[in-house]
């Protein structure tokens, strides 16, 4: 049998599922779902989704459908709005990683309380630098679609800008702690 590997690639001698894991897991859940519905809140303008399940996007500065007698509309800025409270539950699953660093470390600001603060740092920055940078470039494709894409493609730019970045940039910022 293969030993199970805590958060820092260490032998967890308990065999079962550890706290740094369960840390690991719920960030990087939380890093996809707030990297999409920040996505939404900042890039979608006047789009709506509809309930008869289409989605209308609007170009920018452009009136958006508002639905009619027929069909109700829900705001893609306001779904987005979700991310108001994923992004500070993304900062508290990193103080958590950094407390168990800590715990790990036998109460010191150790190894692994170090790894969990530039993992946490790195995740950050990656995270914000690449919704904005992937919005830009996403937006920028999407507008060579007669316009109509460039909504589309800042959403879908941002979120996967965000989320490949934030997941690098912890990576990186353990390799920072790691090479010094």
């Amino acid at each position: 049998l293969m030993p199970i590997l805590d958060t820092y690639g260490k032998a967890n001698s308990g065999g079962g599922f550890n706290l740094g894991d369960g840390l690991d897991v719920t960030g990087r859940v939380n890093l996809v779902g707030n990297g999409f519905f920040t996505s939404l809140a900042k890039n979608s303008g006047n789009s709506t989704v509809g309930s008869n399940g289409y989605t209308y996007f609007a170009k920018s500065a452009q009136r958006g459908f508002y639905g009619n007698q027929y069909v109700s509309i829900k705001s893609l800025a306001r779904i987005g709005r979700a991310s108001k409270f994923l992004g500070p539950a993304g900062y508290a699953i990193s103080i958590g990683q950094i407390g168990y660093g800590i715990y790990q470390d036998g109460g010191t600001y150790g190894y692994n309380a170090q790894v969990a603060t530039g993992g946490a740092v790195g995740g950050i920055v990656g995270a914000l630098a690449g919704a904005e940078t992937g919005a830009a470039i996403g937006g920028s494709i999407g507008a060579f679609f007669g316009g109509v894409g460039a909504v589309p493609g800042a959403i879908i730019g941002g979120f996967v800008g965000g989320v490949v970045s934030g997941f690098y940039g912890g990576k990186a910022g353990e390799a920072v702690v790691n090479y010094y």
